[in-house]
């Protein structure tokens, strides 16, 4: 074994150790490699408030370094820049074909301290990654956008192999109760501190029993937001599709906000939601959510009830509102099958007021939580990565092309 070799290793058994980092640095300094200066800047980075004024300059040049070498970087793994994520100057989070992983899943490990994977086209093979010794590597595991469905749901939580994770997002897998009732019972996901389950229909029978889970008990980051809006998924073989179903309801709230449960939840998404009075008085009234440190209810109370699922290959009708979201969110999700995007400004049917919550409701929020109630769109929804403005969301659109087949 050769002494980068050796660094590897080391590193790949303590990834918690900053200073082994640095000393690798300090060795690739030596050699001329940039590698050194990247790994320094990203460490010194992680170690700042996000406040810091010296951070401006710090990412400036991780940029720099990032554009100029991240491919180099990235060749070992087998993966392009924008499939990876650095962090402390090594490959710690991927997005990768569930196919790709299963033919070689040591490929990854042995050459990166991988914590945290983002699998793709998952849906058929949720067996062998369950049954993958490696995912005992992980804290966050995130199979989000495929259609796992409640039995798939339960191989997952049957899995030997999750007992490091503190973070599971499985937003828009089709998770109903029974899905959610596997969760709670899943001996293996004791550690969890964050769970996702954005555009899953659990259900407030689902959520009485992901709250009231004595395995779960360390959640302190819940998202159950809603989807009545979209859900597109981008697995091959499965067509783009809207749907207006919602997740938790008006039950789901008043069941959160009368809780006893809900007390060690730091951060909540109820986004989404068809949420009416009694679930705005039980979630301004609970004495367990005092503690929250992040609300977030973007139109938690507004359905476009005319909505109904469409074929988004019929692109010469007129497309609904929920079919402009969901075109917006296929622009995003790689291998789309999409046509170039159209703007079109001015068009009402294309833009949505600030709010749509009642402003008494609001105010209300705003008193009882002051800043940390937010009404603004989540920057991921499902799997699929949204940045802009809300004029953005609603602004764009995306024509379709039939799925591929």
């Amino acid at each position: 074994m050769n002494h980068e070799d050796g660094f590897l290793q080391a590193m790949l058994e303590t990834p918690d150790d900053d200073a082994l980092r640095l000393v690798y640095a300090d060795w690739l300094e030596e050699r001329g490699d940039p590698r050194a200066e990247f790994i320094r800047v990203q460490c010194a980075a992680a170690h700042m408030a996000a406040d810091d004024q010296r951070r401006h300059a710090l990412q400036a040049r991780e940029k720099q370094l990032f554009t100029e070498y991240a491919r180099d970087w990235c060749g070992p793994l087998g993966l392009e820049p924008d499939q990876c994520e650095f962090r402390r100057g090594f490959v710690e989070a991927v997005e990768i074909h569930a196919d790709r992983f299963l033919e070689c899943p040591e490929a990854l490990f042995r050459v990166a301290p991988i914590r945290e994977i983002h699998f793709l086209h998952a849906t058929k093979r949720i067996r062998e990654i369950a049954d993958c010794s490696w995912l005992g590597k992980l804290t966050t595991l995130d199979l989000s956008a495929n259609a796992l469905r409640d039995p798939g749901t339960a191989t997952l939580a049957a899995s030997p192999h999750l007992s490091r994770l503190t973070a599971l997002d499985l937003g828009g897998c089709e998770i109903h109760q029974e899905g959610a009732e596997s969760l709670a019972s899943a001996g293996g996901l004791s550690g969890l501190r964050m769970l996702r389950l954005a555009g899953c229909e659990i259900g407030p029978s689902g959520l009485r029993a992901i709250l009231q889970s004595p395995v779960l008990k360390r959640v302190t980051a819940l998202d159950v937001r809603g989807n009545h809006q979209c859900w597109v998924t981008p697995n091959q073989g499965e067509p783009w599709i809207t749907l207006t179903e919602t997740n938790i309801k008006d039950d789901g709230v008043r069941l959160l906000g009368e809780s006893r449960e809900a007390a060690r939840l730091e951060s909540v998404d109820l986004s989404l939601n068809l949420v009416e009075a009694s679930g705005w008085d039980a979630i301004l009234n609970s004495p367990y959510l005092s503690g929250v440190l992040s609300l977030n209810v973007f139109e938690s109370n507004h359905v476009y009830a005319d909505e109904g699922p469409a074929d988004s290959r019929t692109i010469t009708l007129p497309r609904t509102i929920n079919e402009e979201i969901s075109d917006i969110l296929c622009i995003s999700i790689p291998g789309g099958n999409r046509r170039p995007i159209g703007k079109y400004p001015g068009d009402p049917r294309w833009t949505a007021p600030p709010c749509t919550i009642d402003e008494d409701v609001v105010q209300r929020l705003q008193n009882r939580f002051g800043q940390r109630v937010t009404f603004t769109p989540p920057s991921v929804r499902f799997g699929a990565h949204f940045s802009g403005t809300r004029d953005d969301w609603y602004g764009y659109r995306a024509i379709l092309d039939s799925p591929a087949t």
